[in-house]
């Protein structure tokens, strides 16, 4: 047995395509579990992670809480709690939108970009796994994974 047939220890699947959902969910999940460790350590949830990596890729632009929400992997988070935790942690600030005053711009700090750029460097170490395939096995790995995200995309004028 190799692959998802020896990491849980299931012989068989009721089809290929199934055996392709586990596995997804089982790397999915080792992923997940990797991360949390990792951002733990620096008293963040991968949520908060999430929304300074949003913010710093938009650095020095501030982003509105409903600009932080699209853009997020997790759409169930609540990203307006969540900013104001990284508030508390001095990860991000808040000022009045000068345009909106209803909404709330909301930027990355020093202290944000600087907890980032260590996790960066603890990540090179857990990237390095993807390695072990080829330049042309990861660059179908992704175009699988664009196709299926794709499928379950909404049409919008943004991806249309």
């Amino acid at each position: 047995m190799y692959g998802i047939h020896r990491a849980i220890n299931q012989k068989k699947f009721k089809s290929e395509s199934h055996k392709s959902i586990v596995s997804i969910m089982y790397i999915a999940n080792f992923i997940k579990n990797y991360h949390s460790s990792q951002f733990k350590k620096h008293k963040l949830t991968p949520q908060q992670y999430n929304i300074l990596r949003i913010l710093r890729g938009s650095h020095p632009k501030p982003l509105t809480v409903g600009i932080l929400k699209e853009r997020m992997l997790d759409k169930m988070s609540d990203a307006s709690r969540l900013v104001d935790r990284l508030e508390k942690q001095n990860l991000a600030k808040r000022n009045l939108n000068h345009i909106d005053r209803r909404a709330m711009d909301v930027s990355i700090t020093e202290q944000g970009l600087s907890i980032l750029s260590v996790i960066d460097l603890e990540e090179e170490s857990f990237t390095s796994i993807i390695h072990a395939l080829s330049t042309e096995e990861i660059e179908n790995l992704n175009s699988i994974l664009d196709k299926l995200i794709d499928l379950h995309l909404p049409v919008s004028e943004d991806n249309a």
